[in-house]
Protein backbone atom coordinates (compact mmCIF):
# COMPACT_ATOMS: atom_id res chain seq x y z
CA UNK A 1 0.00 0.00 0.00
CA UNK A 2 1.73 3.07 -1.03
CA UNK A 3 1.69 6.09 0.96
CA UNK A 4 -1.41 7.90 0.61
CA UNK A 5 -1.18 12.18 0.51
CA UNK A 6 -3.98 13.60 3.13
CA UNK A 7 -5.20 16.79 1.68
CA UNK A 8 -5.11 19.62 4.11
CA UNK A 9 -8.64 20.27 5.14
CA UNK A 10 -11.32 17.71 5.02
CA UNK A 11 -14.86 17.88 5.62
CA UNK A 12 -18.11 17.35 6.92
CA UNK A 13 -21.61 17.77 5.80
CA UNK A 14 -24.41 18.14 8.71
CA UNK A 15 -27.89 18.85 8.70
CA UNK A 16 -30.13 20.48 11.40
CA UNK A 17 -32.65 18.21 12.34
CA UNK A 18 -35.33 20.98 12.61
CA UNK A 19 -34.44 24.28 11.76
CA UNK A 20 -37.29 25.67 13.56
CA UNK A 21 -36.77 24.42 16.55
CA UNK A 22 -32.70 24.87 17.73
CA UNK A 23 -33.32 25.03 21.52
CA UNK A 24 -35.38 23.49 24.24
CA UNK A 25 -35.94 23.69 27.72
CA UNK A 26 -34.44 20.81 30.17
CA UNK A 27 -37.08 20.00 32.68
CA UNK A 28 -34.80 18.60 34.95
CA UNK A 29 -32.06 21.73 35.02
CA UNK A 30 -33.86 23.99 33.91
CA UNK A 31 -31.46 25.16 31.39
CA UNK A 32 -32.03 26.15 28.02
CA UNK A 33 -29.85 23.32 26.04
CA UNK A 34 -29.57 22.61 22.04
CA UNK A 35 -32.62 20.62 20.77
CA UNK A 36 -30.54 19.77 17.82
CA UNK A 37 -27.79 16.47 18.46
CA UNK A 38 -25.12 18.13 15.79
CA UNK A 39 -25.44 21.61 17.68
CA UNK A 40 -25.57 19.95 21.47
CA UNK A 41 -22.16 18.02 20.00
CA UNK A 42 -20.32 20.91 18.76
CA UNK A 43 -21.08 22.67 22.78
CA UNK A 44 -19.26 20.03 23.98
CA UNK A 45 -15.98 19.66 20.44
CA UNK A 46 -17.45 16.35 19.70
CA UNK A 47 -18.45 14.28 16.93
CA UNK A 48 -20.42 11.21 15.91
CA UNK A 49 -18.95 8.19 15.08
CA UNK A 50 -21.12 5.56 13.18
CA UNK A 51 -21.32 1.79 13.24
CA UNK A 52 -20.96 -0.05 9.85
CA UNK A 53 -24.16 -1.23 9.75
CA UNK A 54 -25.85 1.98 10.62
CA UNK A 55 -24.55 4.02 7.10
CA UNK A 56 -27.05 4.55 4.48
CA UNK A 57 -25.34 1.95 1.60
CA UNK A 58 -26.46 -1.55 2.74
CA UNK A 59 -23.20 -3.00 1.14
CA UNK A 60 -20.74 -1.59 3.34
CA UNK A 61 -18.22 -3.93 4.16
CA UNK A 62 -20.24 -6.98 3.00
CA UNK A 63 -17.59 -8.86 1.44
CA UNK A 64 -18.18 -11.72 -0.07
CA UNK A 65 -16.94 -15.13 1.65
CA UNK A 66 -17.22 -17.23 -0.62
CA UNK A 67 -13.64 -19.00 -0.38
CA UNK A 68 -14.46 -22.04 -3.07
CA UNK A 69 -11.53 -20.39 -5.30
CA UNK A 70 -8.72 -20.81 -2.99
CA UNK A 71 -9.50 -24.81 -3.47
CA UNK A 72 -10.09 -24.75 -6.81
CA UNK A 73 -6.92 -22.87 -8.66
CA UNK A 74 -3.53 -23.74 -6.97
CA UNK A 75 -2.14 -20.36 -7.65
CA UNK A 76 -4.63 -18.28 -5.59
CA UNK A 77 -4.45 -20.94 -2.99
CA UNK A 78 -0.64 -20.47 -2.85
CA UNK A 79 -1.14 -16.95 -2.78
CA UNK A 80 -2.38 -17.37 0.86
CA UNK A 81 0.94 -18.51 2.07
CA UNK A 82 3.07 -16.40 4.03
CA UNK A 83 5.89 -16.66 1.42
CA UNK A 84 9.12 -15.21 3.23
CA UNK A 85 8.05 -17.96 5.91
CA UNK A 86 7.35 -20.65 4.18
CA UNK A 87 9.32 -24.05 5.99
CA UNK A 88 12.07 -25.56 3.15
CA UNK A 89 10.39 -28.90 3.24
CA UNK A 90 7.08 -27.40 2.69
CA UNK A 91 8.81 -25.55 -0.77
CA UNK A 92 10.56 -28.79 -1.73
CA UNK A 93 7.03 -30.82 -1.59
CA UNK A 94 4.99 -27.58 -3.71
CA UNK A 95 7.78 -27.95 -6.74
CA UNK A 96 6.94 -31.91 -6.66
CA UNK A 97 3.30 -31.11 -6.79
CA UNK A 98 2.99 -28.43 -8.87
CA UNK A 99 4.74 -30.47 -11.66
CA UNK A 100 2.73 -33.69 -10.91
CA UNK A 101 -0.37 -34.22 -13.72
CA UNK A 102 -3.26 -34.32 -11.60
CA UNK A 103 -6.01 -30.86 -11.36
CA UNK A 104 -5.08 -28.52 -8.97
CA UNK A 105 -8.47 -29.12 -7.03
CA UNK A 106 -6.21 -32.56 -6.05
CA UNK A 107 -3.37 -30.66 -5.77
CA UNK A 108 -4.31 -28.24 -3.47
CA UNK A 109 -5.90 -31.49 -1.01
CA UNK A 110 -2.44 -32.98 -0.83
CA UNK A 111 -1.15 -29.85 0.36
CA UNK A 112 -3.88 -29.24 3.22
CA UNK A 113 -3.38 -32.36 4.52
CA UNK A 114 0.35 -32.01 4.55
CA UNK A 115 0.59 -28.43 5.36
CA UNK A 116 -1.74 -29.40 9.18
CA UNK A 117 -1.26 -25.99 10.71
CA UNK A 118 -1.47 -24.49 7.80
CA UNK A 119 -4.34 -25.72 6.54
CA UNK A 120 -6.61 -22.73 4.53
CA UNK A 121 -9.43 -24.78 5.52
CA UNK A 122 -8.95 -24.32 9.33
CA UNK A 123 -7.69 -20.58 9.04
CA UNK A 124 -10.16 -18.87 6.47
CA UNK A 125 -13.12 -18.80 9.18
CA UNK A 126 -10.68 -17.70 11.73
CA UNK A 127 -10.00 -14.76 9.40
CA UNK A 128 -13.61 -14.20 8.84
CA UNK A 129 -14.47 -14.05 12.21
CA UNK A 130 -11.14 -11.16 12.98
CA UNK A 131 -13.41 -9.33 10.25
CA UNK A 132 -16.76 -9.75 11.83
CA UNK A 133 -14.86 -9.13 15.10
CA UNK A 134 -13.20 -5.74 14.06
CA UNK A 135 -16.58 -5.02 12.23
CA UNK A 136 -18.16 -4.74 15.77
CA UNK A 137 -16.05 -2.50 17.16
CA UNK A 138 -15.21 0.20 14.52
CA UNK A 139 -16.61 3.43 14.08
CA UNK A 140 -16.71 5.34 10.96
CA UNK A 141 -16.07 8.99 10.65
CA UNK A 142 -16.99 10.11 6.90
CA UNK A 143 -15.09 13.32 5.29
CA UNK A 144 -15.38 14.70 1.97
CA UNK A 145 -12.27 16.08 0.13
CA UNK A 146 -14.41 19.01 -1.22
CA UNK A 147 -16.60 21.67 1.00
CA UNK A 148 -18.17 23.54 -2.71
CA UNK A 149 -19.63 19.66 -3.65
CA UNK A 150 -23.39 20.63 -4.97
CA UNK A 151 -24.43 17.17 -4.18
CA UNK A 152 -23.19 16.81 -0.93
CA UNK A 153 -24.74 20.67 0.02
CA UNK A 154 -27.84 19.15 -1.33
CA UNK A 155 -28.29 15.07 0.22
CA UNK A 156 -26.13 16.00 3.42
CA UNK A 157 -26.40 19.23 4.46
CA UNK A 158 -30.64 19.40 4.10
CA UNK A 159 -30.86 21.36 0.81
CA UNK A 160 -28.42 24.37 1.79
CA UNK A 161 -30.26 24.75 5.74
CA UNK A 162 -27.33 22.72 7.14
CA UNK A 163 -23.78 23.42 7.45
CA UNK A 164 -19.88 21.83 6.85
CA UNK A 165 -17.36 21.56 9.00
CA UNK A 166 -13.90 21.90 8.31
CA UNK A 167 -11.08 19.48 9.67
CA UNK A 168 -7.24 20.22 9.48
CA UNK A 169 -5.03 17.30 8.59
CA UNK A 170 -1.98 18.74 10.45
CA UNK A 171 -3.50 20.87 13.74
CA UNK A 172 -4.62 19.44 16.86
CA UNK A 173 -8.07 19.63 18.41
CA UNK A 174 -6.91 21.34 22.00
CA UNK A 175 -4.89 18.07 23.51
CA UNK A 176 -6.09 15.17 21.72
CA UNK A 177 -4.62 13.44 18.78
CA UNK A 178 -5.14 14.40 14.98
CA UNK A 179 -6.52 11.96 13.96
CA UNK A 180 -6.81 12.72 10.04
CA UNK A 181 -3.16 13.19 9.86
CA UNK A 182 -2.73 9.34 11.07
CA UNK A 183 -1.99 7.13 8.32
CA UNK A 184 -3.04 4.42 10.64
CA UNK A 185 -6.39 5.81 10.68
CA UNK A 186 -7.24 7.64 8.01
CA UNK A 187 -8.38 6.39 4.42
CA UNK A 188 -9.56 7.34 1.05
CA UNK A 189 -12.81 5.09 0.30
CA UNK A 190 -11.99 2.63 -3.11
CA UNK A 191 -14.83 3.00 -5.59
CA UNK A 192 -15.31 -0.01 -7.75
CA UNK A 193 -17.58 -1.94 -10.09
CA UNK A 194 -17.14 -5.12 -8.74
CA UNK A 195 -17.60 -6.38 -4.84
CA UNK A 196 -14.97 -8.03 -3.44
CA UNK A 197 -13.91 -11.54 -2.56
CA UNK A 198 -12.17 -13.22 -0.03
CA UNK A 199 -9.59 -13.41 -3.04
CA UNK A 200 -9.41 -10.32 -3.61
CA UNK A 201 -8.67 -8.76 0.17
CA UNK A 202 -5.96 -11.74 -0.22
CA UNK A 203 -6.30 -11.15 4.09
CA UNK A 204 -3.08 -13.01 4.85
CA UNK A 205 -0.19 -11.73 7.24
CA UNK A 206 2.19 -12.44 9.65
CA UNK A 207 2.67 -10.63 12.39
CA UNK A 208 6.10 -12.25 13.45
CA UNK A 209 8.57 -14.88 12.28
CA UNK A 210 11.30 -13.76 9.25
CA UNK A 211 8.56 -11.14 7.95
CA UNK A 212 8.96 -7.89 8.95
CA UNK A 213 6.85 -6.11 11.35
CA UNK A 214 6.32 -2.70 9.25
CA UNK A 215 5.33 -5.11 6.37
CA UNK A 216 2.57 -7.20 8.46
CA UNK A 217 1.39 -4.12 9.65
CA UNK A 218 1.26 -2.21 5.97
CA UNK A 219 -0.59 -5.61 5.15
CA UNK A 220 -3.22 -4.86 7.93
CA UNK A 221 -4.07 -1.84 6.77
CA UNK A 222 -4.36 -2.59 3.04
CA UNK A 223 -6.93 -5.21 4.49
CA UNK A 224 -8.20 -3.06 6.59
CA UNK A 225 -8.80 -0.66 3.24
CA UNK A 226 -10.30 -3.06 1.11
CA UNK A 227 -12.69 -4.16 3.77
CA UNK A 228 -13.89 -1.39 5.31
CA UNK A 229 -13.90 1.71 2.36
CA UNK A 230 -15.02 0.13 -0.42
CA UNK A 231 -17.97 1.14 -2.13
CA UNK A 232 -19.19 1.09 -5.91
CA UNK A 233 -18.61 3.45 -8.60
CA UNK A 234 -22.42 5.38 -7.92
CA UNK A 235 -20.65 7.00 -5.00
CA UNK A 236 -17.53 8.56 -6.18
CA UNK A 237 -19.08 12.13 -6.40
CA UNK A 238 -18.88 12.14 -2.60
CA UNK A 239 -14.99 12.09 -3.04
CA UNK A 240 -15.22 9.78 1.10
CA UNK A 241 -12.37 9.60 3.55
CA UNK A 242 -12.98 7.59 6.64
CA UNK A 243 -11.19 7.52 9.80
CA UNK A 244 -11.81 3.81 11.24
CA UNK A 245 -11.49 4.23 14.75
CA UNK A 246 -12.37 1.57 18.07
CA UNK A 247 -15.59 2.88 19.50
CA UNK A 248 -15.88 0.07 21.80
CA UNK A 249 -14.97 2.34 25.24
CA UNK A 250 -16.68 4.94 24.30
CA UNK A 251 -20.67 3.79 23.43
CA UNK A 252 -23.23 4.49 26.07
CA UNK A 253 -24.72 1.03 25.52
CA UNK A 254 -23.46 -2.47 23.79
CA UNK A 255 -26.79 -1.49 21.70
CA UNK A 256 -25.49 1.85 20.62
CA UNK A 257 -25.40 2.52 17.15
CA UNK A 258 -21.76 4.35 17.29
CA UNK A 259 -20.48 7.10 19.85
CA UNK A 260 -19.55 10.81 19.93
CA UNK A 261 -15.59 11.53 20.05
CA UNK A 262 -13.61 14.41 20.60
CA UNK A 263 -13.00 16.37 17.33
CA UNK A 264 -10.38 14.51 15.16
CA UNK A 265 -8.64 17.57 14.45
CA UNK A 266 -8.40 21.46 14.37
CA UNK A 267 -12.11 22.63 13.26
CA UNK A 268 -10.86 25.59 11.46
CA UNK A 269 -13.72 26.98 9.23
CA UNK A 270 -17.51 26.52 9.63
CA UNK A 271 -19.62 26.78 6.42
CA UNK A 272 -23.21 27.62 6.71
CA UNK A 273 -26.09 26.63 4.06
CA UNK A 274 -26.99 29.23 1.42
CA UNK A 275 -30.63 28.38 3.02
CA UNK A 276 -29.94 28.81 6.39
CA UNK A 277 -31.51 31.21 8.61
CA UNK A 278 -29.99 33.87 10.56
CA UNK A 279 -31.58 32.28 13.75
CA UNK A 280 -29.56 29.27 12.39
CA UNK A 281 -26.80 31.16 12.52
CA UNK A 282 -26.60 32.38 15.33
CA UNK A 283 -27.12 29.11 16.81
CA UNK A 284 -24.46 27.77 15.33
CA UNK A 285 -22.27 30.27 16.52
CA UNK A 286 -23.78 29.51 19.93
CA UNK A 287 -22.82 26.12 19.82
CA UNK A 288 -18.70 26.77 19.30
CA UNK A 289 -19.08 29.71 21.85
CA UNK A 290 -19.88 27.45 24.02
CA UNK A 291 -17.79 24.44 23.02
CA UNK A 292 -14.70 27.12 24.49
CA UNK A 293 -12.53 25.01 22.35
CA UNK A 294 -9.45 27.74 22.99
CA UNK A 295 -9.85 28.99 19.63
CA UNK A 296 -12.65 30.38 16.98
CA UNK A 297 -13.09 28.61 13.74
CA UNK A 298 -14.28 30.76 10.98
CA UNK A 299 -17.46 31.52 9.58
CA UNK A 300 -18.29 31.14 6.36
CA UNK A 301 -21.65 31.31 4.58
CA UNK A 302 -22.23 29.72 0.78
CA UNK A 303 -23.13 31.87 -1.89
CA UNK A 304 -24.59 30.80 -5.11
CA UNK A 305 -21.87 32.00 -8.59
CA UNK A 306 -23.84 33.77 -10.86
CA UNK A 307 -22.11 32.84 -13.62
CA UNK A 308 -21.60 29.11 -13.78
CA UNK A 309 -23.13 26.59 -11.14
CA UNK A 310 -20.90 26.77 -7.87
CA UNK A 311 -20.26 27.81 -4.86
CA UNK A 312 -18.30 31.03 -3.45
CA UNK A 313 -18.08 31.90 0.44
CA UNK A 314 -18.28 34.57 2.48
CA UNK A 315 -17.46 35.70 5.82
CA UNK A 316 -20.59 36.11 7.75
Amino acid sequence: MTEIKINKYLYKYKSLENPNHLYHLNEQTGKIEFADLGLDALSKGMIWFSHLDNLNDPYESQVDFDTSRYFQDLNVYLSSLPQDNVPENVRRFLNIIKSGNVDDCKKIQLLETVFGKLSLKEELPRIQMRIQSQKQKLGILSLCEENDNLLMWAYYAKEHNGYCLEFSSSENHQMFENLIGNYNMIFPVIYDDKRYEMCDINPFYSPGGTYDDAVAKQRQLEITQKVFCHKSKAWMHEKEWRILFDISSFKLSPYSTGALLPFPAKLTAVYCGARMSETAIDALKDAVIKGNYGYMPKFKRAKLKKDVFGLEFEDC
